[in-house]
């Protein structure tokens, strides 16, 4: 068990070292292909508290659609609070969107309608506590069968094992 950091303290490089983080990029991009979601990133969780953040950087294709953008897995989920925000850029300008997500459900909607051709960032950031462990992924559905859009690689997922 290690002691929880204090305020103002300095930490050494092996202090650091010992928190356990995962840091998961997306290798390559990633075109979704139908309404069942695409696995983008997946993790293998322990029962325990991790914090959790990463941004997703899409590009949606010939059609405007609501790209959905989730959390799923194997792991049994028994606390969740992520937060989002998601940056559209296109040529009518720039759209922002933000929430929560409270739950791990396939086909969880972190996106709004964004329009054909544009550019969008997805960003989270929260807390989720697993009671049993598993994978813990991050995945990417059309709306609308056909109506596509693209991950691309350099999209990113950390998560932090909170320290008890």
């Amino acid at each position: 068990m290690t002691t929880p950091f204090q305020a103002g303290q300095r930490l050494t490089a092996a202090a650091l070292d010992a928190i356990p983080m995962q840091v998961l990029p997306l290798a390559g991009s990633v075109t979704t292909v139908s309404t069942t979601p695409s696995t983008l990133i997946i993790a293998t969780v322990a029962a325990a508290t991790y914090y959790v953040e990463g941004v997703l950087e899409c590009t949606i294709g010939a059609t405007s659609t609501i790209p959905k953008i989730g959390f799923y897995g194997t792991a049994t989920e028994s606390a969740m609070l992520i937060a989002y925000s998601m940056f559209e850029e296109s040529a009518t300008g720039e759209n922002i969107l933000g929430g929560k997500l409270t739950s791990m459900a396939s086909n969880s909607n972190m996106s709004e309608a964004v329009a054909s051709g544009a550019g969008v960032q997805v960003r989270f950031s929260g807390t989720i506590t697993f009671s049993a462990g598993g994978t813990f992924i991050v995945e990417a559905g059309d709306t609308t069968s056909g109506d596509h859009y693209t991950v691309q690689a350099g999209s990113y997922m950390c998560l932090t094992q909170q320290q008890t």
